[in-house]
């Protein structure tokens, strides 16, 4: 049985991209619906010393996430987007729960790969700790 809801890791990033067009052709298959979030993460301490305007880079984001949406939306799939704050793989694991989604679609690296090799990637963190399966797209 194919996955009806769909939640997809999205950061404009080609491989995100990617896991986009993956998911959208698995929602269309199944006639289900996509979630595209994309999580903010910027430590505490640039918001108090002034380092990040969080009201533009969220507009920013908006837009980013609303051509992700349309371009779903074109392909004849429901799609909505999610702007989320917070620490990226928790954050997206979170709202996988509270929207009951059956599959996570990410790509294979992302914007963060310098963080990657800090603190691992989020789509480890994912495939290591989330309830339902994850794809991930390369």
């Amino acid at each position: 049985m194919l996955p009806k809801r769909l939640l997809v890791g999205f950061d404009g990033s080609k491989e995100s991209e990617k896991a986009l067009d993956a998911a959208v052709d698995i929602a269309k298959a199944s006639g289900g619906q996509l979630v595209v979030q994309h999580v903010v993460s910027v430590g505490p301490e640039a918001y108090e010393v002034g380092m990040v305007d969080i009201d533009a880079l969220e507009a920013q984001l908006g837009k980013m996430l609303d051509g992700a949406v349309e371009r779903a939306r074109q392909s004849g799939v429901a799609a909505t987007k999610v702007l989320s704050r917070g620490d990226v793989a928790a954050t997206i694991l979170r709202e996988a729960d509270q929207r009951g989604v059956d599959l996570i679609v990410v790509g294979s690296l992302g914007r963060g790969r310098m963080s990657r090799l800090l603190m691992g990637s989020v789509a480890d963190k994912l495939v290591r700790a989330a309830p339902v399966p994850v794809l991930v797209v390369r």
